[in-house]
């Protein structure tokens, strides 16, 4: 029971609902995945906005739009994200709760009728023939082309994309979740549909729900939408995430681009994911060298040195990558990076004090009861549960975070090895 969720298998979906009378609305995610690859990545993320667009008998946007008030004013998104080695795709779909709507409607009615229109937008999507239609695939590429070309606008989290594609180059993870433009471009209705019909038959399928919901109900409501997918659906086995040593010798990249400024990143690995026993400690790690503004990046980099206007560090604890980074003036790029591997290297040493170690205890136990008040947080850490494994609730999480000690933070430290430097900044700006 992974965050509370009750887990059932019906005929290929893992159906998994957390009762509760918590919020005014109930949150239900529908969710496939493949492994990450360049040849499927593109088609996948496209595929979930074409989906959106309307269904068979809902074929055009307005007409999805009118269904959705029709459920008391659903919502209703698509999106794609990757977990570890994961492609993951959802549609999400939010309506009242039992309580908030008239008595014909509370019981079993509304979510039935839900989970109908959600299933009908997976699973029987408007086509001409045997194809998307050929304007909405051009409009949505053309949106996703844009979307991708965009990411350069946000330095910062550019900068992250390329140095984690740097440093997982030849592994899934360095794949984009978003596709490349130039597949997009080749990618007709008729080879979206395809690779839809494919993915219907052989991809994991999983739905989460959680809020004023029977579990009979949902199970029974579930089962009957589940006639729209393929007889004989087979979802295959995806393999485990690839957690790699760094490199011996750390890499040093650099870009240029139009910029005043530069953002130095740090790309360390440590062989710790997401179900290891030492990832309480990385997490306190991550937070005691750059998670927080009381953090060794934050304090030393851009507080006492006055070298970043900004500064700290992200984990990503499904494959052991810390990422510490800074944004700098580039004439001061040397001093900066001097001073973060210091505080690497402090951190290795054990020169944690124990208002650092506490200030992050806390910070990090505050942000697992901050995210139990979002449904979507809430049923986010429960996918992750069932993609890399391990049961537990907040409070487990809550419980590993207060027995971490200065020595296990020491010994993750140790396994956290640089692997890669990468330098973004303005031409002629060093």
């Amino acid at each position: 029971m992974a965050f509370g969720f009750q887990r059932r298998s019906l005929r290929g979906l893992n159906l998994h609902v957390l009762p509760t009378d918590r919020f005014k609305r109930v949150t239900a995610v529908l969710v496939w995945q493949e492994e990450l690859s360049e040849e499927t990545a593109t088609p996948f993320a496209l595929l979930p906005r074409v989906l959106r667009r309307g269904s068979r008998h809902h074929p055009a946007l307005p007409d999805l739009e009118r269904a959705l008030a029709g459920l008391y004013g659903a919502s209703l998104t698509a999106g794609v994200e990757k977990f570890g080695d994961r492609h993951v795709a959802t549609l999400a779909m939010t309506w009242p709760a039992a309580r908030y709507v008239p008595e014909r409607d509370a019981g079993s009615g509304l979510l039935a009728r839900a989970l109908e229109l959600l299933f009908e937008v997976l699973a029987d999507p408007l086509k001409e023939g045997s194809a998307f239609p050929a304007d909405r695939v051009a409009e949505e590429r053309q949106a996703q082309i844009e979307r991708i070309r965009a990411l350069v606008n946000d330095k910062p989290a550019y900068a992250v994309r390329r140095c984690v594609a740097a440093m997982c180059a030849g592994e899934p993870y360095g794949v984009s979740e978003l596709g490349e433009p130039e597949r997009l471009a080749a990618l007709d209705g008729s080879a979206l549909a395809a690779f839809h019909r494919r993915l219907l038959e052989r991809s994991p399928l999983d739905l989460f729900v959680l809020g004023e919901v029977d579990p009979d109900d949902l199970a029974e409501a579930a089962g009957r939408v589940l006639e729209r997918l393929p007889e004989g659906r087979r979802p295959a086995a995806l393999p485990a995430p690839v957690l790699r040593a760094a490199r011996e010798e750390p890499q040093r990249l650099e870009e240029t681009q139009p910029m005043e400024q530069g953002w130095l990143i740090l790309g360390m690995r440590a062989d710790i994911g997401f179900d290891h026993p030492l990832r309480p400690a990385l997490e306190m790690y991550n937070g005691i060298l750059g998670g927080f503004v009381h953090s060794k990046l934050f304090m030393n980099v851009r507080e006492r040195a006055s070298l970043a206007y900004s500064a700290f560090s992200r984990l990503v604890r499904s494959k052991g990558l810390v990422l510490a980074m800074a944004g700098i003036d580039p004439a001061k790029r040397q001093e900066a990076e001097e001073i973060m591997l210091r505080q690497v290297e402090d951190t290795r040493a054990g020169r944690i004090s124990d208002d650092e170690l506490e200030a992050t205890r806390r910070s990090l136990i505050d942000r697992i009861r901050s995210d139990m008040d979002r449904p979507a947080a809430v049923i986010r850490s429960a996918l992750e549960r069932e993609i890399f494994g391990g049961d537990g609730d907040a409070e487990e999480e809550i419980r590993a975070l207060s027995q971490v000690s200065k020595d296990d933070v020491r010994e993750v430290a140790r396994r956290v090895e640089l692997d890669t430097v990468y330098f973004l900044h303005g031409p002629g700006r060093q």
